[in-house]
């Protein structure tokens, strides 16, 4: 046992009122200090994980830049591709439009 605790034992069987007393001031002195811990602890990981946010947006941002860059060359390089491409995408939707609004005028 530490010292502390021998001679609160000692003390509490003279003065159990003082002693109970000092013993709810020391558990409150030690509640606080967990407490201001595990704020810090928990700021430290709000930061933590804000600073890892601000990492990722910046690096979507950049595999986003480099993307589109990629993708001007790609059209650039083959332009004919390109346009029949979209021309293909657009007559897909078109159709699956068409679908839709027959299936829907049915009902």
């Amino acid at each position: 046992m530490s010292k502390t605790v021998v001679k609160l034992t000692e003390r509490a069987k003279q003065e159990p009122i003082a002693v109970l007393e000092e013993v709810l001031e020391l558990l409150k002195k030690a509640s606080d200090e967990v407490g201001e811990t595990a704020d810090d602890a928990l700021e430290d990981a709000v930061r933590a994980i804000t600073r890892a946010a601000r990492h990722l947006a910046e690096d979507v941002q950049d595999e986003s830049a480099r993307l589109v860059k990629k993708a001007g060359k790609a059209i650039k390089a083959r332009p004919l591709t390109t346009a029949a491409v979209a021309a293909t995408a657009v007559a897909l939707a078109g159709v699956m439009l068409a679908r839709k609004a027959r299936a829907h005028n049915a009902r």
